[in-house]
């Protein structure tokens, strides 16, 4: 699955992102989503993200619009965390990208949250997710497991931001 994107990336044009034909991956790559266990959910992260490299970061960061897109038009009951924890996943790719922060390898935080990013984007990945009610809880289930390894590495921005908000507002006030 990664392989193909690298090649993707890194051959072509190592700023477009493109995913991969669902025909290039294997079906066993996705058998994580049957065991129900942390171990194979962590295996795949691990997995993918070890191909991931900082062209693929700021190829994704490229492409976020599409991601918000993407989150933002979910209306199924349930994924409210998918919509917090991928933007939460995304400011921190984007601030990582802007700051230049981005040398290879990349921390752990951002390979994986990279690669699920990149999955997030797949429409044919194991689930399609033109499937209603279906076709989204792959991605829900990754991004959940790849949130919650690094939560607070990507929470770090928000509680920045917001205690600079609530800073300046108190300047402001006196």
């Amino acid at each position: 699955m990664t392989e193909e994107r690298d090649r993707n990336v890194t051959e072509s044009n190592p700023s477009v992102y493109e995913p991969a034909s669902s025909a290039d991956r294997p079906i066993e790559s996705a058998g994580w989503l049957f065991s129900g266990t942390t171990v194979h959910i962590d295996e795949f992260i691990l997995a993918g993200s070890s191909r991931v490299c900082s062209d693929h970061l700021h190829a994704i960061v490229k492409e976020s619009q599409r991601v918000y897109e993407k989150i933002y038009a979910i209306r199924e009951v349930g994924l409210n965390d998918l919509k917090r924890q991928t933007r939460l996943i995304m400011q921190t790719l984007e601030f990582a990208a802007g700051a230049q922060a981005t040398a290879d390898p990349l921390p752990a935080p951002l390979a994986e949250g990279t690669f699920a990013a990149q999955y997030l984007l797949e429409e044919h990945d194991f689930f399609p997710d033109q499937i209603p009610g279906l076709g989204l809880v792959d991605d829900a289930i990754l991004i959940k497991r790849v949130f919650s390894r690094s939560e607070p590495e990507f929470m770090r921005l928000e509680i920045l931001l917001a205690t600079a908000s609530s800073h300046k507002a108190e300047m402001c006030a006196r």
